[in-house]
């Protein structure tokens, strides 16, 4: 590969999404946020597909813990017993921030991101965009179960 190509990879924009601002703002999923956030946060990665550099961070986690997961190309960030602002915050101390773009509409966690100079898209903006992909995606009800599903009704004929 190339030095130019490998530059050109290096430097390719970062989508950071606020995970749980947008799931409370998309029609779809604002239920299942409340019925079942597991459920809604999975309904939401399959929303976003296999876009590359796309790192979202939720509020909370299994267990309380803190943790990194990947689904497919996406990057998942857990935030414990943190919040979702304080991970992105700290993950972008870390991060060449001219190339990255917060997708929040969270006022607080906006004004810090700029501060780094990254740049902020509007949850709605964000949502629009990705109703301009074409959707062969499972729907919400097509999903597949959850874990949590799976032991609930393990323990149930198990019992």
């Amino acid at each position: 590969m190339s030095r130019r190509h490998k530059k050109k990879l290096h430097r390719q924009r970062l989508l950071v999404i606020d995970g749980h601002n947008v799931c409370f703002q998309d029609p779809e999923l604002r239920h299942l946020m409340h019925d079942d956030p597991e459920r809604a946060r999975r309904a939401f990665e399959l929303k976003i597909g296999d876009r590359d550099n796309c790192h979202i961070f939720y509020d909370g986690g299994p267990g309380g813990e803190e943790r990194r997961q990947h689904h497919g190309t996406l990057s998942i960030h857990y935030s414990g017993t943190r919040s979702a602002d304080d991970c992105i915050n700290e993950w972008l101390s870390y991060q060449d921030k001219s190339l990255i773009t917060v997708v929040t509409d969270d006022r607080h966690l906006q004004t810090r991101v700029k501060s780094f100079g990254a740049q902020i898209l509007p949850v709605v903006d964000f949502l629009h965009s990705l109703h301009d992909i074409p959707d062969n995606k499972p729907g919400i009800d097509e999903l597949p179960p959850s874990q949590d599903e799976i032991d609930f009704w393990t323990d149930q004929f198990n019992a």
